[in-house]
C-alpha cells in the first residue's frame, strides 16, 4: 500500500502557479506620457519567474515578457507607446513559476543528510512515472528519497537557504489513496543561494518549527518525521527551474516540463556519496560542512 500511495507524490512543492491561484499579483498604471508601468506583489519570499502575455495590442510592439523577481514587490516592466502622444491598449494574462531559471547549480555540492550527526537512516528511492507531475514530461522518471527513521525523529536542513513555503495539512495515512494532493502533506520548501529548491515532506503534523522568510543554515532543526508503515518517514527532493522559456500557463497534463531533478552527494561516515535505494547510511557532520556556505557574520553568530 505504501508504494501505491507514494506513486503519485510529487514532493508537495506547488511550483506551478497560473491564473487566479497565483500568489504573484500583477497590476499596471497608465502614465500621463502614455507609458504603462507593470507592478508585482507576492506574499511569499524567494525567486519567481513572472510571465506577462499580451494580446490585442494597439500602439505598442510586445507579445510577451519574462522577468525574475525576488523582492516582495516592485516594478516588473514598462510598456512604451509606438507612436508618442497616443494611448496604448492591450489585453494581459500573467502567471508565475517559483525558482531561478537555469541557475547552473553545482550537482556535486555535498549536502548533509537531513538527520542529526551520527544518526543512521534507511533510504528508499520512490520512482514516479505519473503523466501529471508538476515537474516532469510524460514518461520521464523521477526518484524521490524516502528516508526511514524513528518516529518523531528530528529533521534538519541539508544546507543553507531561506524557507519560501510551508504547507501544513493532515498526517499521511496508509488508507489514503491516490491521487495524493499537496494540501494533505506537511511540507517545507527551502530555496538555496544557488537557485536549487529542497522539499521536505511527510512531516509530522504540528511539528514544523520554521516559517516563510526564515533563514536556515546547515543542520537547522525544521520539524519531526511523520509516520508511514510504522516507521518515521521523510520524503525529500532537490530540484531547480530548468529554463526561463518555461511557460507557466502550459497545462501540467501536457508534455511540457519546467523543473529538473538533482541527485545530490550526501555526507556520510563512508564518504560523500550518491544514495542507493535499499541501503543504510550514517550522517556525518563536521564544522567545515556547517561553515562552508556561511559568511563571516553568520560564522561569528554561531561561534565558528
Amino acid at each position: 500500500m505504501k508504494h501505491l500511495i507514494l506513486f503519485t507524490l510529487f514532493c508537495s512543492i506547488v511550483f506551478l502557479i497560473s491564473g487566479q491561484n497565483s500568489p504573484v499579483e500583477v497590476t499596471y498604471n497608465f502614465n500621463p506620457d502614455y507609458t504603462v508601468d507593470f507592478f508585482y506583489r507576492k506574499p511569499l519570499p524567494g525567486n519567481y519567474l513572472i510571465k506577462l502575455s499580451f494580446s490585442r495590442v494597439e500602439n505598442a510592439v510586445v507579445t510577451g515578457v519574462s522577468e525574475v523577481v525576488k523582492a516582495l514587490n516592485g516594478k516588473v516592466y514598462t510598456l512604451l507607446p509606438a507612436i508618442q502622444g497616443q494611448p496604448v491598449r492591450f489585453s494581459l494574462q500573467y502567471s508565475a513559476l517559483r525558482g531561478l531559471p537555469d541557475p547552473k547549480a553545482d550537482t556535486n555540492f555535498v549536502c548533509l543528510l537531513p538527520v542529526a550527526g551520527g544518526k543512521s537512516i534507511q533510504v528508499e528511492k520512490v520512482s514516479s512515472f505519473t503523466n501529471y507531475s508538476f515537474f516532469v514530461e510524460r514518461r520521464q522518471k523521477w526518484d524521490y528519497f524516502l528516508f526511514h527513521t524513528d518516529p518523531d525523529e528530528p529533521i534538519f536542513s541539508v544546507r543553507k537557504g531561506v524557507v519560501v513555503e510551508v504547507n501544513e495539512g493532515a498526517d499521511v495515512k496508509e488508507t489514503d489513496v491516490f491521487p495524493f494532493t499537496v494540501n494533505k502533506l506537511n511540507a517545507i520548501t527551502i530555496e538555496h543561494e544557488d537557485g536549487t529548491l529542497a522539499c521536505y515532506s511527510l512531516l509530522k503534523k504540528g511539528s514544523i518549527l520554521v516559517k516563510p522568510g526564515d533563514a536556515v543554515i546547515p543542520n537547522t532543526p525544521l520539524a519531526n518525521a511523520g509516520s508511514l508503515s510504522g516507521s518515521g518517514s521523510l520524503l525529500f527532493c532537490l530540484t531547480y527551474l530548468k529554463t526561463a522559456k518555461a511557460d507557466p500557463r502550459v497545462s501540467t497534463r501536457s508534455d511540457s516540463y519546467h523543473y529538473s531533478q538533482i541527485d545530490p552527494l550526501f555526507s556520510t561516515t563512508t564518504g560523500n556519496v550518491r544514495l542507493l535505494s535499499g541501503k543504510g547510511y550514517t550522517s556525518r557532520i563536521s564544522n567545515e560542512q556547517i561553515v562552508k556556505e556561511l559568511n563571516k557574520k553568520e560564522q561569528k553568530k554561531i561561534g565558528k
